[in-house]
């Protein structure tokens, strides 16, 4: 909720206090000093501040009162609610519907039922009438647009609650955008831009927006010899490849001549605007794959320090494979990924591509003690206390589990956390993990697969901030969605209302698949909740991520002879 907002409702609770003519401490020291602010204006008469008129009593007249302002009562205390929209701004889907948010602050033993709709709606919008019973506080208004309400309107929506004699009202500013789940067509060429892999294909394998509403992209290919390359590519807001990176928006590089593998795992841009494509590479000599840094400037170029030309690999004695990388707030490189069939994390100082010792000291990695025969981290993120969050899988006898793990910002696994900084989640079957995202109030979402059902399926798990499932989401903690077939999911995000979208392949093609913060299937969203994609002749959806505006980034490959890489665009 934006802080004008908080003070609104702040504002109308003050004048629900002044004017039910409060004594002892409010009535002393005046209703913004006992609520902590400073910028709260009251009307002395009796009413509640801008807005909805309040109701009159015998204390003076129902004045002008805010989202819930209301008239006194001769200095007894009066029960009364305030109505909030706590968005600052909604998207409304053409031809289709989402869900606004609404709350009710009930105030001074409140407790009837309450009934949203819409006031003075536009010609086109569709709404869906809101009862919020008695004992509750919160709801979700289904709003919709049609007809003259074409994509690109800008408009006030305003609800208004009834409870008997009572009404109360807040607005907030509306846009009409595409159907959650389809092509954004203003982006690139139909909502898709694609460029050309190397001769023999390859996989994108992350997608991010950064500083500019740029969109990175860190993905590998092959040629026709069978030696791979990283492959980074950047682009504008508007979807088309930025000239200004590499000359034509993407670049490609190997670590050695030779015929081994070279993948590029994610793309990290630096305060100073350089790009980090992060992954594992050979540099030729040996058997074993290492820790892989391409560091490029700004302009796509390679960028050398101390002579190493920007293409580094980093030993750590054994064969890593770097799957998933972010920066910390002092810029250092957390990887995490397999080291001789074991989960693995380290950190490293991409200026000068030094291990940090003070990372899982001395050694600056560590390979935490999972009991199984092997594991992965497959996605981490940093959280705001710059911990670090690791997303994988563990298998023993055949079966495989999703785990989740957290360590200190020293790299020590955090003793607050599951079991020993570890949460595994047992199941019959093999299940696996591909993203991770941060949620509110510290829940940790954790995206993958499981065949316990017989076929492969979305698997999604919340925890809470201490490593514990949410029983508050989906049975105990996590969800599935059984589409027709076997599916695979490669992809999450996490939008900002706390809805949940999984991305993926099935065998009828890509699929997204959104879930509400209950973790049931979100029925405003596709069809039950699954919407169908073509992104190009045969398209493969393999990573997904989430514009500033709430949007959905889909990016993976398509085509073959040339295979081409694509990012997409897509309504939320």
């Amino acid at each position: 909720m934006s802080l004008k907002r908080v003070r609104g409702a702040l504002a109308s609770l003050c004048g629900l206090i002044v004017a039910a003519g409060a004594s002892g401490l409010s009535g002393a020291l005046g209703c913004a000093v006992v609520l902590g602010i400073e910028d709260v204006s009251l009307d002395p008469a009796g009413s509640g501040g801008s807005g909805q008129g309040g109701d009159a009593g015998e204390g003076g007249a129902g004045g002008a009162g805010g989202a819930g302002g209301a008239g006194g009562t001769g200095g007894q205390a009066q029960t009364d609610f305030v109505l909030l929209i706590p968005a600052s701004e909604i998207d409304v889907p053409y031809e289709g519907t989402t869900y606004v948010d609404v709350e009710i602050v009930r105030y001074g033993g409140f407790d009837e039922s309450v009934e949203v709709t819409a006031q003075g709606a536009p010609p086109g919008l569709v709404t869906v009438p809101l009862t919020i019973p008695s004992g509750s506080s919160v709801g979700q208004f289904e709003v919709g647009a049609s007809g003259p309400l074409v994509l690109g309107t800008v408009f006030s929506l305003t609800l208004v609650a009834n409870a008997g004699a009572r009404t109360r009202t807040d607005t907030v500013q509306a846009h009409v955008t595409g159907k959650p789940g389809t092509l954004d067509m203003s982006f690139g060429a139909g909502g898709i831009t694609a460029w050309t892999l190397n001769s023999d294909g390859g996989l994108v394998n992350q997608v991010r927006e950064t500083v500019g509403e740029k969109i990175l992209v860190a993905a590998n290919s092959y040629n026709g010899l069978g030696a791979g390359s990283f492959e980074g590519a950047r682009l504008l807001a508007d979807g088309t490849l930025d000239p200004s990176f590499s000359g034509n928006g993407y670049t490609r590089a190997t670590f050695c001549q030779c015929t081994r593998d070279h993948q590029a795992h994610a793309a990290l841009r630096q305060l100073n605007g350089n790009v980090l494509l992060v992954g594992f590479g050979n540099r030729g000599s040996g058997f074993t794959d290492d820790i892989a840094l391409l560091r490029l400037g700004d302009d796509g170029l390679e960028e050398s320090v101390g002579g190493d030309e920007g293409n580094i690999t980093i030993d750590l004695g054994g064969n890593e494979y770097a799957l998933t990388a972010e920066l910390t707030a002092n810029e250092r490189v957390v990887v995490a990924g397999q080291r001789n069939g074991q989960l693995f994390a380290a950190r490293f100082v991409p200026q000068f591509v030094a291990i940090d010792p003070t990372f899982a000291a001395p050694n600056g990695w560590i390979v935490p003690n999972l009991g199984g025969t092997f594991s992965s981290g497959e996605a981490l993120v940093i959280d705001q206390a710059g911990r670090t969050l690791i997303a994988g899988w563990v298998e023993s006898a055949g079966d495989r589990d999703v785990v989740l793990l957290r360590l200190t910002a020293d790299g020590a696994l955090d003793p607050t956390f599951g079991d020993g900084g570890i949460a595994r989640v047992a199941r019959p079957g093999n299940q696996y993990a591909v993203a991770l995202a941060l949620a509110s109030e510290g829940r940790i979402v954790v995206a993958g697969g499981t065949d316990q059902g017989g076929a492969s399926d979305y698997l999604v798990l919340r925890f809470d901030a201490s490593g514990t499932l949410d029983d508050t989401f989906g049975s105990g903690g996590l969800t599935t969605a059984p589409h027709a077939g076997s599916d695979h999911a490669t992809g999450l995000a996490v939008l900002l209302d706390g809805r949940i979208v999984v991305g993926g392949n099935s065998s009828a093609g890509p699929l997204l698949t959104r879930f509400l913060r209950t973790g049931a299937l979100d029925p405003t969203f596709g069809t039950g909740g699954v919407q169908a994609l073509y992104l190009g002749a045969e398209g493969v959806l393999s990573t997904l991520g989430l514009t500033s505006g709430g949007r959905l980034l889909l990016a993976g490959t398509r085509e073959s002879f040339p295979y081409k890489g694509f990012v997409a665009r897509a309504w939320n």
